[in-house]
């Protein structure tokens, strides 16, 4: 029996613990979309969140999942 099929886009409101992650509390990045990247592997992640102004990178690979994630803060045109 086949796993689960993959997820080609996840969209989030936080971001995946990781490098667009924040040091406080309310940015620090959520491990359940973390762990369902691994999972599941979605090709793009995009979410919003955290501010530009933090010095986050827009766009970075997942080293785990492989996943493109994606700060779309404000607004992001991405192409899929």
């Amino acid at each position: 029996m086949a796993g689960p099929p993959g997820v080609d886009v996840l969209l989030t409101h936080a971001p995946p613990t990781g490098p667009h992650a924040g040091a406080d509390h309310a940015h620090r990045g959520c491990e359940a979309i973390t762990t369902f990247m691994a999972r599941r592997r979605p090709a793009v992640v995009v979410h919003g969140h955290i501010h530009e102004y933090e010095g986050r990178k827009l766009e970075y690979t997942d080293p785990v999942s492989g996943a493109r994630v994606l700060n779309a803060y404000g607004y992001r045109v991405v192409e899929v």
